[in-house]
């Protein structure tokens, strides 16, 4: 029985998250987007080559988009322009977050396992105490190590060119 409310348990947890992720994307990044970047923002351009530029945001065109990248000025046409993320606002603690939940859901699962398959009764929660902060920690570290930025604007998938 333990087993089975486990598993639903984690089932649910994993829907829920997986849905406020989806909740949180932008349907449609339109070129129009990158009037909310700031001059000297950093961003990255990513074009058709997969190639990604990394500079301070100089200012952007119908036809192309500018940036500084050390000391000097380039411009990528926006026919070229695939991607484009704000560096400014990393997403890693919300990644943490996310990963120390998840986590916690697998410690809550690992424990009431190891709990339900240990000879004596009653040990479910010590298995829990151990199972419980390792599994949060290890998802909060994982989560961590993957900051992601936020598109600012993404080429519709399918178009060649705007």
């Amino acid at each position: 029985m333990q087993r089975i409310t486990a598993s639903l348990l984690l089932a649910a947890m994993t829907g829920v998250l997986s849905v406020s992720l989806q909740a949180e994307e932008p349907k449609e990044q339109s070129w129009v987007n990158l009037e909310s970047l700031r001059i000297g923002d950093q961003i990255e351009v990513v074009d058709t080559s997969s190639s990604s530029k990394t500079g301070s945001f100089l200012g952007f065109s119908d036809e192309a988009i500018s940036l500084k990248i050390r000391d000097e000025s380039l411009k990528v046409p926006r026919f070229d322009v695939v991607r484009v993320k704000s560096r400014e606002h990393s997403r890693r603690w919300r990644n943490a977050l996310i990963g120390a939940a998840i986590g916690a859901g697998a410690g809550l699962v690992a424990g009431i396992l190891a709990g339900e398959n240990y000879h004596e009764s009653g040990e479910t929660g010590l298995f829990l105490l151990i199972t419980l902060p390792v599994g949060a920690g290890a998802g909060a570290a994982t989560g961590a190590a993957f900051p992601s930025y936020p598109d600012v604007y993404k080429r519709p998938s399918g178009s060649p060119a705007p």
